[in-house]
């Protein structure tokens, strides 16, 4: 059995939309839609346009609902089938029993399977973002059950529900090197899995991965594995409903947290470091399976999604490939 690695992993809540272009407002969350029952709880949704499903989750609080996206819906659904439910307790939708972001995202798993469609889109805010952004856990997870050490940097730590012997969790900002440069030390490699909080502009990606470079110098650490996007440029090689919606829907809408991401790159790639860059498709919560496909220096043909649980399992599974060193990688089913 190999010895374990001591790893170093960077989160910061995952988080995406929110829209505000000015559009004629209809009373969404208010009209006559339809309702389906998951896990004994009565569930409220509407539906608008045709296309490829887009999924929209709202943020936290007993006051979300549907109406959050009321300026997007408009938008979207000219080229989308936009599916906009009440989560539980919100809206018009049932309280369920309890909840907690595994319980929603399980409800959410549920719903678009009753719905019968082969892959959906996802877009959320706040709560939505997490419950759509799970890779961090999903890597965390899997390193310590592989039987390594994991020291978890994450602003909120109650809000990290994993507990392993083998995991410290350490309160610390990306943004603040102060906060986490002295808790670097020994390890073996550096996970990042930076987000951002809000579409508004930003400089998470940026500033936290030039923090990241210094510390990782300091304290002696030369490998690095970034989580970056694939949609932060246009794959020539995607179908043309795929360019299109990165084009006009996700680009504009993302446009600052992609800008910066790209800094981020930049910044990553001038370092004297063995670092990787990898950029996933669309994300699932399907299980790992461990079939993929990979491209390394180039883009992946057709690469449409892979869960969260896969995106882990390869980047533990390629920490020290040097054929990954100083280069970006693409992966899908």
């Amino acid at each position: 059995m190999k010895a374990p690695f001591k790893f170093f992993f960077i989160s910061i809540t995952f988080l995406w939309t929110s829209c505000n272009k000015e559009i004629k407002l209809i009373d969404y969350g208010s009209n006559d839609g339809k309702w389906i029952i998951i896990r004994n709880t009565k569930v409220y949704y509407e539906e608008y346009g045709h296309g490829m499903p887009l999924l929209l989750l709202s943020g936290g609080g007993l006051d979300r609902s549907i109406k959050d996206f009321e300026k997007c819906i408009p938008e979207l659904s000219k080229q989308y089938r936009v599916i906009a439910p009440d989560t539980p307790g919100q809206g018009r939708s049932e309280q369920a029993d309890s909840i907690s972001y595994g319980i929603l995202t399980d409800f959410m798993s549920q719903f678009v399977d009753s719905l019968k469609v082969d892959s959906v889109y996802v877009m959320g805010w706040s709560d939505g973002g997490i419950v759509g952004g799970r890779t961090g856990l999903q890597l965390a997870e899997q390193a310590l059950n592989a039987g390594h050490f994991v020291t978890a940097v994450v602003r909120s730590p109650e809000k990290f529900t994993l507990g392993h012997k083998n995991l410290y969790v350490h309160k610390g900002d990306v943004l603040d090197l102060n906060s986490f440069n002295h808790v670097m030390k020994g390890h073996d490699v550096v996970l990042s899995t930076l987000g951002a909080t809000s579409t508004a502009p930003t400089t998470v990606y940026s500033e936290g991965v030039r923090n990241i470079i210094q510390a990782m110098n300091v304290n002696g650490v030369s490998r690095v594995i970034v989580l970056s996007a694939l949609a932060v440029e246009i794959n020539p090689t995607m179908a043309l409903w795929q360019r299109l919606f990165i084009k006009f829907i996700l680009q504009p809408i993302l446009k600052n947290m992609y800008a910066d991401t790209l800094k981020m790159e930049y910044i990553l790639k001038q370092a004297r470091l063995d670092w990787t860059i990898i950029r996933p498709p669309q994300l699932t919560n399907s299980s790992v399976t461990g079939k993929y496909r990979v491209k390394v220096g180039t883009h992946l043909p057709r690469a449409n999604k892979i869960s969260r649980a896969d995106l882990a399992h390869y980047m533990l599974h390629h920490l020290f490939d040097k054929s990954t060193y100083c280069n970006t990688v693409e992966l899908a089913y």
